[in-house]
């Protein structure tokens, strides 16, 4: 959505929400607004906020370095102990003879934690910091770049909070990373883009009388590359290896085949969206390119991982076409 007017009140919620309307291949949403002030808008949603985890007040990276370094001054762990959970986390996703030794980490920090605070209530305060300061990475990360510290101990604080009550198990772990990036990432700040352009899935016909269904654009790899190139600033070598995954996605004739059958389905292709986009995460860390999904907006919403999503469905509709 363009906004190139002054919204307020609840003409700015009215206008703002229209983004929630579902749309077939929509899963993301961007605004890009010339005249209102983010301050303006979150005074505007203020009294429909209940409930929301997101701060109703313009995002502040320093916030973030200044509750790391408070963390940091309650002596409990330091940030050599921050970077060892956090790096034997992202062995853990990888290699599972290591979810043992995490686990065990794990315990031991819960331990220590117990020792050095022993009363429940300022166990529950910490718990909680951990908890508010993830809720605020999470929405600060929308808007800028962050230092990788801040980063690593978004990851830290996300995993610990839950361990620092209760002594866990190594299959709960396991099932904890599974739905936990491998490490958070952030936005890069892209320049001046001078009319982008991207091939998305075509809408579904309107209702009533006539109107067949439009035809998708055709769609290459060369095309889907040079598209994305035009949307991400990536490296020549990200390049090349983004090319590589969509090549041996496309290689894939059981990914084809089930797609193509499937197209008229979108029940399907909304739900298969997920697996697919596994699949292609677990080719990177497969082929040891894991770093790539912490350096760049690789697996943040609307990021590299889900364009590629997108294309691998446009190539397969001009191959049914």
């Amino acid at each position: 959505m363009f906004l190139d007017k002054t919204v307020r009140g609840v003409n700015a919620v009215q206008t703002l929400s229209r983004l929630n309307r579902k749309c077939y291949g929509k899963d993301t949403t961007m605004v890009v607004d010339f005249t209102n002030s983010v301050q303006n808008i979150f005074d505007a949603f203020r009294r429909y906020r209940t409930g929301s985890r997101f701060q109703p007040q313009e995002p502040n990276p320093q916030e973030l370095e200044d509750r790391y370094n408070e963390f940091l001054s309650f002596n409990i762990f330091d940030e050599s102990e921050i970077i060892k959970y956090t790096e034997l986390i992202k062995e853990a996703t990888t290699d599972p003879a290591k979810d043992a030794a995490l686990m065990s980490l794990s315990n031991d920090y819960r331990n220590k934690f117990r020792e050095l605070v022993t009363e429940k209530e300022a166990q529950k305060d910490i718990v909680n910091f951990l908890n508010r300061f993830v809720s605020n990475f999470y929405f600060t990360t929308l808007f800028f770049q962050l230092p990788i510290k801040i980063i690593r101990f978004a990851l830290f604080a996300e995993v610990i909070a839950d361990k620092l009550f209760k002594k866990g198990s190594a299959s709960s772990l396991k099932d904890h990373l599974k739905n936990l990036l491998v490490e958070k990432s952030t936005v890069r700040y892209r320049g001046i883009i001078n009319n982008p352009t991207v091939n998305e899935p075509p809408p579904p016909p309107r209702g009533g009388n006539g109107g067949g269904r439009t035809e998708p654009p055709r769609a290459s790899i060369p095309e889907v590359m040079a598209d994305l190139r035009t949307v991400f600033q990536i490296t020549d070598e990200e390049a090349l290896l983004i090319n590589e995954v969509i090549e041996e996605v496309m290689k894939d004739e059981s990914i084809v085949t089930l797609i193509v059958n499937n197209l008229d389905n979108r029940l399907f292709l909304e739900s298969y969206k997920n697996t697919l986009k596994q699949r292609i995460i677990n080719y990177y860390l497969d082929h040891n390119w894991d770093d790539r999904l912490i350096e760049g907006p690789y697996v943040s919403p609307g990021g590299i991982i889900e364009y590629i999503v997108q294309s691998v469905y446009r190539m397969c509709k001009t191959k049914a076409a």
